[in-house]
């Protein structure tokens, strides 16, 4: 999948898989073209959905608070890392409402 993308010059941003069935998760820099490769390439089905990504400062609590803050609209999913030694987190969140999210985080 990633091989198939990239050699179409699609930019992979992050991925997530997860759930049963395996559901994967990627923001992507040109989500139409890829949905068009995925189905046609390699016969993968494709939906679409809102993200935002928010880089938060790596301390305590920080993202606890984003979490507690956000838990009020509807948040579909997130998942996020922070490289060993880094200052700061990238945390990707699936929203129904992408406005209302990032107004708050």
């Amino acid at each position: 999948m990633a091989g198939t993308l990239g050699k179409n010059r699609i930019n992979i941003a992050g991925i997530d898989f997860s759930g049963l069935p395996v559901c994967v998760h990627l923001p992507v820099n040109n989500p139409e073209k890829a949905a068009k490769i995925l189905l046609k390439e390699a016969c993968l089905g494709v939906r679409f959905a809102h993200v935002i990504v928010v880089t938060l400062g790596h301390r305590l609590g920080t993202l606890a608070r984003v979490a507690r803050n956000s838990a009020k609209p509807s948040i579909n999913y997130a998942y996020g890392t922070v490289a060993r030694g880094g200052k700061r987190a990238a945390i990707v969140i699936g929203v129904a409402k992408p406005k209302v999210v990032a107004g708050i985080v």
